[in-house]
């Protein structure tokens, strides 16, 4: 990997980081000021707000990638402007179809929720539909920031954002205002990110007017939509096993339950950042028929990302306990299992694989990947959530995972005439996976060994002091580590 792309694609990386971490801190105070019952009304208003957005942007803030390097400079003002327009139209046809929810909103929840939450619904609907015709048209300035290599604009637009949606949610709550306030806070974000982003894209985007080839709207429509379905298809499972709680069990459930089955933070970000920054360069060697140098770029990440991915989660799910009621209270007990088990996806995470077959253009893979996922999610959570409750949705959620991404790695490797056990340099991410859940179980045992369960602060600190050495020395000792890697990071940080 070139200095200037792993620098991109550091700058990306550690934007997502940050931005993951103020996310989780929104989480964490919103989890702690509301009770159960106001944060299971939350966590679904922010569910179905989540599911319109991805409906409402489909695939066309990826597009820009795919679209970019193929447009003429001059043409590239138009190609954006060519995209928020189609963007904010559909963010005003699915605000407006969530202002009119609340006539059938109870249709979709169990006999176990109160009146009184369903009438919150109902009341804050209206003012979610507001938000997403405000906030979803921005949502492609990301993409679009990367595309014109202003990674660091788009780096700071991530962070500022996520601030502003935290000060939104968390100071009417730390101010001890009803949890309308909340809401109100969160569509005056949306006006203001609304206005910041048109301003800064009128700063960045080139003066060129040069209108776009004819057929421009009908072939980014087409491709968006394809990629965008798969995409809306992928987003939607990782939200289906929450409707299917809400439908089935009480809403204090559904509160365990979305704190349990969130993937690590912070480490979730780290593949799909390194890809996006990367994902230009993919293109221009696909196009060039370069499949040496694209295979070693794709397990040149592979590997980096291997080694912070693999870790990190191993070390999370081993201080599962210590996290999850150090940062969401001991009454989130309950939320461990689930949290384990979805961990256990976060693992072949290493890279985005909807990345990789975007990058070859292969829209039908992307969509037929999506649809076996989000089947097979549903058609097992459904009886595994009444069998064995929100356990048996994540355990669900595990194995329809596992399945798509046997398919998803024979697929790419189709694309990159490998066979699909070489898709991915397996036996480094092995050797990195054996090593992290030795150093796992050695941590869990002197952690319980030295420390009562109830300290959850001081045996998270000590699980990751001890993880941190045991990994260290097993990698030294089976050469993952050397001198040359250390030199380097101390360089990087230098920088």
């Amino acid at each position: 990997m070139s200095s200037a792309l792993g620098k991109k694609a550091f700058v990306v990386t550690a934007a997502g980081i940050v931005t993951t971490g103020i996310d989780l801190l929104t989480a964490i105070i919103i989890v702690r000021l509301l009770d159960k019952s106001d944060f299971a009304v939350m966590s679904y208003l922010l569910m179905i707000f989540q599911v319109g957005r991805f409906i409402a942007t489909m695939g066309f803030p990826d597009s820009i990638f795919y679209f970019f390097e193929r447009t003429e400079i001059q043409a590239r003002r138009a190609l954006v402007l060519q995209t928020f327009t189609i963007v904010g139209l559909m963010a005003l046809v699915v605000g407006l179809a969530i202002g009119f929810l609340p006539l059938i909103i109870e249709s979709f929840l169990s006999a176990e929720w109160e009146k009184s939450q369903i009438e919150y619904l109902k009341q804050f609907l209206p003012w979610m539909s507001l938000v997403m015709i405000l906030e979803v048209p921005t949502w492609p300035v990301t993409n679009i920031l990367i595309a014109f290599a202003r990674t660091t604009y788009a780096a700071w637009y991530q962070i500022i954002t996520s601030i502003m949606t935290l000060l939104a949610l968390a100071v009417p709550l730390i101010l001890k205002f009803p949890l309308s306030y909340a809401i109100y806070g969160l569509a005056a974000y949306a006006f203001i990110r609304f206005v910041m982003s048109w301003y800064l894209m009128d700063l960045i985007l080139p003066p060129d007017r040069e209108s776009l080839a004819k057929g421009s709207v009908i072939a980014q429509i087409r491709f968006s939509v394809i990629i965008g379905s798969a995409s809306l298809i992928s987003r939607f499972n990782k939200h289906v096993d929450k409707f299917i709680v809400a439908a089935i069990l009480t809403p204090v459930a559904l509160a365990e339950y979305n704190i349990g089955a969130q993937e690590i933070p912070i480490v979730a970000v780290i593949p799909y950042a390194v890809s996006s920054a990367l994902i230009g360069q993919f293109v221009r060697h696909i196009m060039d028929e370069d499949r040496q140098r694209l295979t070693a770029l794709w397990h040149s990440a592979i590997r980096n990302v291997t080694m912070i991915v693999v870790p990190i989660t191993i070390f999370f799910i081993a201080s599962a306990q210590d996290f999850i009621c150090l940062m969401f209270g001991s009454s989130y007990m309950a939320s461990i299992i689930p949290f384990q088990v979805f961990s256990l996806i976060v693992l072949h995470r290493v890279t985005s694989y909807g990345g990789a077959l975007q990058a070859f253009g292969d829209k039908r893979g992307i969509l037929f990947l999506s649809l076996f996922l989000v089947l097979t999610n549903t058609l097992l959570c459904v009886p595994f959530t009444y069998w064995w409750g929100i356990t048996g949705t994540a355990v669900a959620a595990w194995l329809a995972n596992m399945a798509a991404w046997c398919m998803a790695l024979r697929r790419i490797g189709n694309h990159m005439k490998l066979p699909f056990y070489k898709v991915i340099p397996f036996h480094h991410y092995l050797k990195v996976l054996i090593l992290a859940a030795l150093s796992g179980l050695a941590t869990w045992f002197i952690r319980y060994r030295v420390l009562d369960a109830s300290q959850h602060a001081s045996g998270f600190v000590i699980s990751f002091v001890i993880y941190a050495i045991v990994f260290f020395l097993l990698s030294w000792k089976f050469g993952l580590v050397h001198r040359e890697t250390i030199r380097r990071a101390f360089i990087a940080l230098g920088k």
